[in-house]
């Protein structure tokens, strides 16, 4: 083997090295307002056999942060997705407001695992009791990051 060809397999291992371990997504759109019973769900599923580490974070058209509402299955203080599970974050604002949230994951202590999660979103809009329109998000292409 050449000198080259080892450099190049060298390269290419530590690249993926790096990407192993954590990832990242965009939720391109949420809206949500509880005064018309507007939320968006973000449903993620952790597909690997440990805990991950899980931050999800809501921005405002403006930038900033806006709280969660509620959490589901999402354990120890709102921080992790359990091996094989779904949790679900739900925003539903006291005033109505737009934004885009990041969805992110790393590794526990040694865990190597190079992708983790899917995700969905799902957009709720309810107009009367009579009308209500539910709209999909599809995260990452609904491919795993």
């Amino acid at each position: 083997m050449s000198i080259k060809t080892i450099f190049v397999l060298a390269v290419l291992l530590i690249s993926n090295l790096a990407f192993a371990g954590s990832g990242k997504a965009i939720n391109p759109h949420w809206s949500g307002d509880i005064s018309t019973s507007a939320s968006t769900i973000i449903y993620v599923s952790n597909i690997t056999d440990n805990n991950i580490n899980l931050t999800i974070t809501f921005y405002g058209d403006d930038g900033t942060v806006v709280p969660i509402t509620s959490y589901t299955n999402i354990i120890n203080g709102n921080t992790q997705l359990a091996p094989n599970s779904t949790g679900e974050v739900q925003i539903k604002p006291s005033t109505r407001k737009t934004g885009y949230a990041v969805i992110e994951w790393e590794n526990e202590s040694t865990d190597d695992n190079v992708v983790a999660l899917v995700a969905h979103a799902l957009r709720i809009s309810v107009n009367t009791s009579s009308r209500r329109a539910d709209i999909t998000i599809p995260i990452n292409n609904g491919m795993p990051f």
